[in-house]
C-alpha cells in the first residue's frame, strides 16, 4: 500500500511584539502595536492583535482581523488594558506574544478651573464631542479599520458601565443614561455609514463591520430610528463575504428586528424588515453552498428567533433538530 508523510513544521517563532507608548489619553492618543523578527516554516504570515480590560485572557479580548501587516493603530476608552499579538502561518499554525500593559487616561477637561460647575447635560456633550472627534479623525484619514476599533472601543465602554471622573472629585456615570447611550450608538452608527458609503468593505473589514454591528444593536431599546435604519443598511452592504457572517449577522438581524417599533412611518418599518429578510435569505445561501450533509439542517441561535438552513429533498415532510450550527 501507498504510504505518506507530511509534516508541518513549526508554528512562528523567533519574534517579540510590543505596544507604545504604554500611557495615553482616552480616544486622543493612538497606541500602536508592532511585531518583529517573526519568522516560520510556512510563509507568508499574518498577525492578529487582541485587546482585553483589566487583565490578559486570550478568550475574551477582542482580536483584530488577521491580516499581513506586522503593525496596528489602536484607540482605547479609559481604562487599564492588556495587548498582545497571534501569528499565524500559512499551514494555520499559531503562537502568542507575551501581553503588554498599557494605561488610558480620561481626556483632560478643557478648563483651569478645580471647582468648575457644570451645567446639565454639558458633561455629555463634552465626553460626544471627543467621540465625534475621535470617529471624524478616521472617517477624514479614509481608515475603515480604526473607525471599527475606535466604535469598538467606544461600544465596550459603554457595555461596562464606565464612570466619567469630573473636576474637583465626584463621578457621573454617563453610560448608564439611555439618552446618552441611544446619542452615542447614533452618533456611531452615522459615521459608519459616512465611511462605508464610499466602497464596499474588504473581507477584514467586512468581519469587523459586522462585529461591531453586533455590540452596536446589542441593546434594541437604545436604537433610535435613525440608529436602526443605518446598521440595516450597513448590515446589507457589509455582511456578505464575512467568513463569520452568517451567525454573527443572525444576531444583529435579530436585534434589529426588536427595534422595527421604534420606526415612525409604516413605510420605513416596511423598507427595514424587507431589507433584513433579503440581507438573512443571501447569509443562508452562502452559508449552504459550503455546508456539508452532516449539518443540515444548519441553524443560528439568536435571542428571540432561530434561522435554519437546509438542503429540501424529494419526500421532505417537515423540520428536522438542528445538527450543525449554534
Amino acid at each position: 500500500f501507498a504510504q505518506s508523510t507530511f509534516s508541518l513544521g513549526y508554528p512562528p517563532s523567533g519574534g517579540v511584539c510590543a505596544a507604545s507608548p504604554s500611557r495615553g489619553f482616552a480616544l486622543i492618543d493612538p497606541f500602536t502595536l508592532r511585531c518583529e523578527g517573526w519568522g516560520g516554516d510556512n510563509l507568508p504570515l499574518y498577525y492578529s492583535f487582541g485587546v482585553s480590560r483589566d487583565g490578559w485572557d486570550s478568550a475574551s479580548a477582542l482580536w483584530t482581523a488577521s491580516h499581513s501587516s506586522s503593525s496596528s493603530t489602536i484607540y482605547l476608552q479609559k481604562g487599564i488594558f492588556f495587548v498582545a499579538a497571534k501569528v499565524t502561518d500559512h499551514a494555520g499554525l499559531v503562537s502568542h506574544s507575551t501581553a503588554t500593559v498599557l494605561f488610558v487616561n480620561a481626556s483632560q477637561v478643557d478648563t483651569n478651573s478645580s471647582n468648575y460647575t457644570y451645567s446639565v447635560g454639558e458633561e455629555e456633550d463634552r465626553v460626544l464631542a471627543s467621540v465625534d472627534k475621535a470617529l471624524g479623525n478616521q472617517v477624514f484619514l479614509g481608515s475603515t479599520p480604526n473607525l471599527l476599533q475606535v466604535g469598538g472601543a467606544i461600544l465596550e465602554d459603554l457595555a461596562v458601565n464606565t464612570d466619567i471622573p469630573l473636576p474637583g472629585g465626584g463621578r457621573r456615570l454617563l453610560a448608564s443614561g439611555a439618552a446618552y447611550r441611544m446619542r452615542v450608538r447614533r452618533l456611531l452608527s452615522s459615521k459608519m455609514v459616512q465611511m462605508t458609503s464610499s466602497a464596499t468593505p474588504s473581507p477584514p473589514s467586512s468581519s469587523s463591520l459586522v462585529s461591531t454591528l453586533t455590540h452596536l444593536t446589542s441593546t434594541p431599546a437604545e436604537l433610535s430610528p435613525s440608529t436602526s435604519l443605518n446598521a440595516t443598511s450597513l448590515l446589507s452592504s457589509g455582511a456578505i463575504g464575512s467568513p463569520s457572517s452568517l451567525s454573527e449577522g443572525i444576531v444583529v438581524a435579530d436585534n434589529l428586528l426588536q427595534s422595527l417599533s421604534s420606526q415612525p412611518t409604516q413605510y420605513q418599518t416596511t423598507l427595514m424588515l424587507n431589507q433584513l429578510l433579503a440581507t438573512m435569505l443571501s447569509l443562508g445561501r452562502e452559508r449552504v453552498q459550503s455546508m456539508v450533509p452532516s449539518e443540515s439542517p444548519y441553524c443560528v441561535r439568536a435571542r428571540h428567533s432561530v434561522f435554519s438552513v437546509q438542503w429540501i429533498e424529494a419526500g421532505w415532510v417537515g423540520k428536522e433538530a438542528c445538527r450543525g450550527g449554534q
